[in-house]
């Protein structure tokens, strides 16, 4: 089932892809607000939105969220990854220990954070 979707200015950006099946959601997901149904489908964006894809419901097509982009989604896995390699280091001063430990599980940072997670990366090394 293909059903287009508009932005309400210029058309259809996007097409309903495919019902997502409960396992490939990587967050729980609340029933739906506007008819209780618990499925969803997955939308993939077109271009010229700014957006990967959304989740939509799939019983009235209520915008449910917005999906991340696969790089992006790596990308955050990668600065998890450091961050918790650097907390295992013994040469962090307290600091850095809390620094890091207060972004340990944010799904994004700043690009502040960022600039000091790369300056301690670099203080460290390869150590941890």
């Amino acid at each position: 089932m293909t059903k287009p979707l508009s932005d309400g200015n210029d058309g259809a950006l996007a097409f309903q892809i495919k019902p997502i099946v409960p396992q490939e959601i990587s967050k729980n997901q609340d029933p739906c607000p506007c008819c209780g149904c618990d499925r969803l489908n997955f939308v993939q964006m077109q271009p010229p939105s700014p957006h990967y894809a959304c989740w939509r419901c799939g019983n009235c097509d209520c915008f449910r969220g917005w999906v991340a982009k696969p790089k992006n989604k790596v990308n955050r896995a990668e600065v998890q990854r450091a961050i918790a390699q650097l907390l295992e280091s013994p040469s962090l001063s307290a600091w850095e220990r809390e620094f890091l430990s207060s972004i340990k599980n944010q799904p994004k940072l700043s690009p502040r954070q960022r600039e000091i997670l790369s300056q301690i990366q670099v203080r460290v090394g390869g150590e941890g």
